[in-house]
């Protein structure tokens, strides 16, 4: 009875450390596991700062860009839009619009077929174009060494519909800031409010579009303000093929 229960005593020891070997085989494996996982993690994190560095600024020709215009792929290329067009309220594969008043050419806009503005020429001197692109803003500003005012730009500002909700025009003398509201069923404000320098002046106007192209886009637009000023802007848009 003694010898069957010593036989008893060393058959459980025996279970007990077999037991306790794949137990420690097992948690073995769980941290080998987990140290692979961690390295994995900061391998992955190291190598995405790495790009993030990689992506640095890039220049086309006098253009500084931030970061590339979003576009999206469509079915319909008079649906293609990105940031850079929304802000001029266009849509579609355009090359380049031309806005003029009064009869005169007051500044010429050229896309790629990617759809980000590359340049902006202005009628009334050699202004030297950058462009800088935020979220859901986008950036232009003229600088002239020639012109004794410094420079001068704008801030577009586009809501997540792709609607122009506001721009801000500012030079060393102050800056107007204009916000739209309003949107007709092709998303064009009809009525917008400008606020002069800062608390200055302020401008409520009215607009309409008259003459839109085979691609959707207004190329007559006519404002009128509280104070009987009308605006006509035409615009000439040419498209890539």
């Amino acid at each position: 009875m003694l010898q069957s229960n010593k036989s008893v005593e060393f058959e459980n020891y025996d279970n007990a450390k077999h037991s306790s070997k794949w137990l420690f085989i097992l948690i073995a494996i769980i941290v080998i596991l987990v140290v692979a996982r961690v390295g994995y993690y900061f391998m992955s994190r190291n190598d995405n700062q790495e790009r993030l560095t990689d992506n640095t600024e890039s220049v086309i020709d006098t253009l500084a860009v931030d970061t590339i215009a979003a576009s999206y792929e469509v079915e319909n290329p008079s649906d293609f839009v990105t940031l850079d067009l929304s802000a001029f309220m266009l849509h579609g594969k355009v090359k380049s619009v031309e806005e003029s008043y009064g009869g005169q050419v007051s500044c010429t806009y050229y896309f790629s077929e990617q759809g980000e503005l590359t340049k902006a020429a202005m009628s009334e001197g050699d202004y030297r174009c950058k462009i800088k692109r935020q979220t859901n803003n986008l950036i232009l500003s003229f600088e002239n060494p020639n012109d004794e005012y410094g420079g001068w730009g704008y801030v577009y500002t586009i809501d997540n519909s792709g609607r122009l909700i506001s721009y801000i025009y500012g030079s060393q003398d102050g800056g107007d800031e204009t916000t739209y509201s309003n949107y007709n069923s092709n998303d064009w404000p009809t009525r917008s409010k400008t606020v002069a320098e800062l608390g200055g002046a302020v401008t409520i106007s009215s607009m309409s579009y008259s003459q839109i192209d085979e691609y959707g886009n207004w190329t007559l637009q006519t404002s009128k303000d509280n104070e009987g000023n009308e605006v006509i802007t035409y615009r000439s848009i040419e498209y890539y093929k």
